[in-house]
Formats: C-alpha cells, structure tokens, sequence
C-alpha cells in the first residue's frame, strides 16, 4: 500500500473515531437526558414497566386519531441502533454478525434496566425488540455494502 493510501486510510479511520464518539454521545443524551417519555407521578414512587410485547403500540395505532408519536417511536427506536451495528464492525472491528447482535441486545437491555432503576422514562419491551431491530438491520447493511464493495457473498 502506498504512503497516500495509508495517510487516506487513517483519516477515513479517525472519522469513524469521531463519528463514533458523537453517536455514542447523542445516544446517551436521548436515552438518559433527554426526557422524552417520562412517566406519570406514579412512576415516580413505583417505575413503570411494559412488558407485554407491542401491545401499546398496538393500541395507539389502533384507537388514536393522531398516531405521528407512535411513528416517531418506533422508527426513532429503530433507526438509533443502525449505526451501533456499523460501529461495532468498523471501529471495535467486531467481525461475528451475531456478536454484534447479542451485544445490540445486551445494550439495550442494559438502557432498559437503568432507566427502570433509576425511573428515567419507561422501561418498555418494545424498545428493547425495535433497537434489536435496528441492530439486524445495520447488519444487514453491512452485508450489503460488503457485497457491493468487494463483491463477496454473504458472510456464513
């Protein structure tokens, strides 16, 4: 590899770096400080949790009139843990497919269980199946980018 190439390679490396620092940053914010779902004065004594699989969801499609939050929801549950999966595979070099899955799950079943104990929002099973989700999907991307990029089939 020539000297130009490797300068490009490292830098192209030092934006993942720091693209990296931000998502975590921005994933922090939303999950933990942004206090976008918080529960009502009951959860305050007692945490709430949801552990009936989509059921809510389910309902708020189904009987509301507005449903723009459900949407906002679930996509923002998704669409947060794509690039989890992209910067496990690229910057910690993570090359197991289901690895990175499992550590999606853990992760968001680590958010989960701190924001019941610490009764920040809602602990809800359908964040933690969306953001496994996302996690597939960005799988999923990785595999497509790989086989557009370098033309080899999916990984076994």
């Amino acid at each position: 590899m020539s000297d130009k190439i490797k300068r490009r390679h490292r830098i192209v490396l030092w934006i993942w770096y720091i693209g990296s620092a931000i998502y975590f940053s921005v994933l922090f914010y939303i999950v933990f400080l942004a206090g976008r779902r918080q529960g009502d004065a009951k959860s305050a004594i007692d945490p709430e949790i949801h552990l009936d699989p989509l059921s809510r969801k389910w309902d708020v499609w189904k009987h509301s009139a507005n449903s723009d939050n459900l949407y906002l929801d679930v996509m923002g549950n998704i669409v947060m843990f794509v690039p989890f999966s992209l910067v496990l595979y690229v910057v910690f070099r993570i090359r197991n497919l289901y690895l990175i899955l499992l550590l999606g799950f853990l992760t968001s079943l680590f958010i989960e269980t701190t924001q019941y104990i610490f009764q920040i929002g809602v602990a809800d099973i359908d964040d933690l199946i969306l953001n496994t989700l996302g996690t597939l999907i960005g799988i999923a991307i990785i595999e497509a980018l790989k086989i557009v990029l370098t033309g080899d089939k999916l990984a076994k």
